[in-house]
């Protein structure tokens, strides 16, 4: 796709005129299967370590993917990220978001990088550089303390 044809462009961590669920769109589109733990898309190759940052919008008429139709990977897995979480924020049912939230901001084990996904069987040779980790958990922590409205320790 070439700049020209792009109409416009919408960010999730922008208020925008409508709600789209990136991770939704993600799977429909083929990107990847949701993992039932994680509560992240898995690439077939990345694994957990892709990020979803943005949409382009085009009048463009594009070839449909569609879902992959291979089984979702986490079901036959060995599941080390249930047992990865310091805090046991992950869980065969739960992912407990505040409990992780208020653990990150309290402690620097997951500064540059989450447990959970660090353990992931998918794509570890993709996982972040502990500098991008550092950036990129820098600005998650800020977006998790504004909605949960945690002080800055």
């Amino acid at each position: 796709m070439f700049p020209e044809t792009i109409q416009e462009c919408l960010y999730p961590f922008k208020a925008e005129k409508l709600f789209i669920d990136y991770q939704k769109l993600a799977v429909c589109t083929g990107l990847g299967h949701y993992s039932p733990y994680i509560k992240l898309v898995l690439h077939p190759d990345f694994g957990p370590w892709i990020s979803l940052r943005g949409l382009f919008l085009t009048k463009e008429i594009l070839e449909l993917t569609g879902p992959l139709t291979t089984p979702v990977p986490c079901l036959t897995c060995y599941k080390p990220c249930l047992r990865a979480c310091p805090v046991k924020a992950v869980t065969e049912t739960n992912y407990d978001f505040y409990q992780c939230a208020i653990y990150r901001n309290l402690e620097t084990d997951c500064l540059s990088s989450c447990h959970v996904r660090e353990v992931c069987i998918i794509g570890p040779e993709h996982a972040y550089s502990t500098e991008e980790g550092l950036h990129r958990n820098k600005s998650s922590m800020e977006t998790l303390r504004m909605y949960y409205k945690i002080a800055k320790i």
